[in-house]
């Protein structure tokens, strides 16, 4: 798979084979596979970035915040956290011929402001080489290059990775399946993100900051934070609004 799709000088590309490991790293596999909908046509043809390691997963976050992408979707992985099967965020590009070059040649492409890129499996496997957990998009550009409104983007990270599902089960940190919003840890990684982006002057719109002093005098207190407090749909659509309008305030003025 591959050869073709490196042979090939013009689109469409190839047909995908479902599931097709086409390339691996130390922290990562590129994956060829349908996205949910529309399955099994040339429509959901897509590439997946699926982080092998724990530290393949924290620079995926990493680099895709970098990128501006949050195109996520939740795939079972081996090795990904635990050293066994885990349902974890994985990263999904279009299938196209600018990702290939991107996702098999690790070609760099730092995206404009307002727009987004996929990060390649080389840049990334070079940040985890550093030691760093950090991510950049080449050795002579600092950390922070190119990313303002840090605040707005880990919102949106935390919104597009986790799953608003209600699950059938508790869910803790070790539990193979549990990115899902109900966990107080989601609620307290939201909430201390506002507070700060609040207090460092990102978050000025007023309108805006007064919804978000509202919720989190709604959430971030005692009662709320009780392990005995379930959250409901209702607690998690909320959140989601609150996310999806600052994302429409701020998340434009991204460079």
């Amino acid at each position: 798979m591959i050869e073709r799709l490196l042979r090939l000088d013009n689109e469409p590309l190839s047909p995908i084979n479902a599931g097709e490991v086409i390339r691996r790293t130390p922290n990562f596999q590129i994956v060829t596979d349908y996205k949910h909908c529309p399955e099994n046509t040339r429509n959901g043809e897509r590439f997946f970035i699926e982080p092998t390691s724990p530290g393949g997963l924290s620079m995926l976050l990493y680099a895709a915040s970098a990128h501006n992408i949050y195109n996520f979707n939740h795939r079972l992985v081996f090795g990904a956290r635990s050293g066994v099967k885990d349902i974890i965020p994985c990263l999904r590009a279009d299938y196209i011929k600018q990702n290939v070059w991107v996702l098999l040649r690790d070609d760099v492409q730092i995206p404009q402001p307002g727009e987004d890129t996929v990060p390649s499996p080389g840049r990334m496997e070079a940040c985890i080489a550093k030691g760093a957990r950090q991510y950049t998009f080449n050795d002579e550009l600092p950390a922070n290059f190119g990313i303002t409104n840090p605040h707005t983007r880990h919102l949106r990270m935390l919104q597009m990775t986790y799953k608003d599902e209600i699950p059938d089960r508790i869910v803790h940190s070790p539990n193979p399946d549990s990115y899902y919003k109900v966990r107080k840890n989601w609620w307290y990684g939201v909430e201390l993100t506002i507070d700060i982006g609040i207090e460092r002057g990102e978050f000025t719109n007023p309108k805006l900051v007064e919804e978000m002093q509202r919720f989190l005098a709604k959430y971030f207190n005692t009662e709320f934070g009780n392990p005995n407090t379930l959250t409901t749909a209702e607690d998690i659509q909320v959140a989601n609004e609150l996310i999806s309008r600052t994302w429409e305030i701020y998340g434009n003025k991204l460079s």
